[in-house]
């Protein structure tokens, strides 16, 4: 049997699983976060959308810390398929597959890659909050994923899965509230830089502050949220399209990655977390620091 890992926390994740699912729709998947690939000693034939374990036939992804890391390493194999410009780990799924004639590989293609640059309808917004809600959940993301392979851009049209969406939607509209007074409030000011220390907040909401406020036209903003599987606490950078700012330059240098408009880091000293911040930006900006309740 086909054995598979792919990221459990997002859309490319689920996605490049529907993609192996339409290609062997009876393989074996894991769904894993980024600190479990690193650490699993597991076979896999397939490992997509995270670093590569240590007993991996193939990695596919788009990560450019990932990529520097197995060329810095020689573990970049010509098996691999990683490729920093793809705008997302799904597509490059697609293409080492060569499904680009599938209509629903398409679709799911096209939902990741405007997941991964931040780009969400109400639909898509939704279903990646359920992705999160479930991430410690293998049997519901393989459902997510399943649902993903049969109907791709109308997964919503599938009963169960319209449910869940549904229901997701009254949890997080008392966190929506909370987070646009405090978007609105800091842009009113004219801060290009913020942290939003959001511990209180649950994971599926805590990276939405730092998103949104660089989707709105704030330049740079780090939202540090307790990590769902460790508790420990981890930082997410996002970066306005527009704005000359390397998230992944940052992450690394708090010992993270990702992509030049999205990474993250794991952080063991929050002073440690201003600092380098304060040294990447221009002289003289001012970095905005808000720690936010959830209640």
């Amino acid at each position: 049997m086909t054995k598979i890992a792919v990221h459990s926390e997002d859309i490319d994740g689920i996605a490049c699983a529907a993609l192996f699912l339409i290609v062997f729709p009876d393989a074996e998947v894991k769904f894993l976060t980024v600190q479990q690939a690193e650490s699993t000693v597991e076979e896999f034939d397939y490992v997509a959308d995270l670093p590569k374990c240590s007993s991996c036939r193939v990695n596919i992804d788009h990560h450019k810390s990932n990529y520097e890391r197995l060329k810095k390493t020689n573990n970049l194999s010509e098996n691999d398929l990683v490729d920093p410009s793809s705008p997302s780990a799904a597509m490059l799924v697609m293409k080492y597959f060569k499904l680009n004639n599938n209509p629903i590989a398409r679709e799911i293609v096209e939902l990741a890659n405007n997941a991964d640059k931040g780009i969400f309808t109400e639909k898509t917004r939704l279903l990646d909050k359920v992705i999160k809600l479930h991430l410690n959940d293998q049997s519901y993301l393989r459902k997510l994923a399943s649902i993903l392979a049969k109907y791709g851009s109308k997964f919503h049209l599938n009963d169960w899965l319209k449910s869940e969406l549904d229901e997701t939607a009254k949890m997080i509209s008392k966190y929506d509230k909370i987070l646009n007074k405090a978007i609105s409030d800091i842009l009113s000011r004219k801060i290009n830089y913020v942290i939003f220390d959001v511990r209180d907040f649950p994971f599926f909401v805590a990276k939405d502050f730092a998103q949104i406020y660089a989707i709105r036209n704030g330049c740079v903003a780090i939202s540090i949220y307790k990590d769902p599987i460790t508790n420990k606490p981890r930082c997410s950078i996002r970066v306005n399209k527009d704005c000359k700012f390397s998230a992944s330059k940052l992450a690394e240098k708090l010992g993270g990655g990702g992509h030049e408009k999205a990474a993250g880091a794991i952080i063991e000293d929050f002073s440690h977390v201003m600092k380098v911040f304060i040294e990447n930006i221009k002289e003289n900006e001012i970095v905005a620091y808000l720690r936010l309740k959830a209640e």
